[in-house]
């Protein structure tokens, strides 16, 4: 499955981050807002706490079938995003709100 951003070419979006992790991962406040993660096996990817009109695209460029629990500041698991798959969430100042991306499952 070719990756979310293929069509435009896999661009070095202004604002970007590549992360190749061999731990959970903490996002904060001031980070990029398009991350794009490779993981060695399952991992958490937690949110910062949430500030209105604050917005992450999270992509899991894993190269086998791993997938990310994206989860907010209180642990709470809000998406699970496989190899490939990318998620946008945005907060409203409260809370964060999950749009679907491509083979991601939400969390009710």
């Amino acid at each position: 499955m070719p990756s979310p951003f293929a069509a435009m070419g896999d661009p070095e979006i202004h604002g970007t981050t590549r992360t190749t992790t061999t731990g959970n991962l903490t996002l904060t406040d001031s980070g990029d807002p398009i991350q794009i993660i490779t993981l060695d096996q399952a991992r958490d990817v937690t949110l910062p706490a949430e500030r209105a009109g604050k917005i992450f695209i999270i992509s899991n460029k894993s190269a086998s079938a791993i997938s990310i629990t994206l989860k907010n500041d209180a642990g709470t698991a809000l998406a699970t995003i496989a190899q490939y798959a990318a998620v946008m969430v945005v907060s409203d100042g409260t809370g964060w709100v999950t749009i679907l991306g491509a083979a991601a499952t939400l969390q009710t």
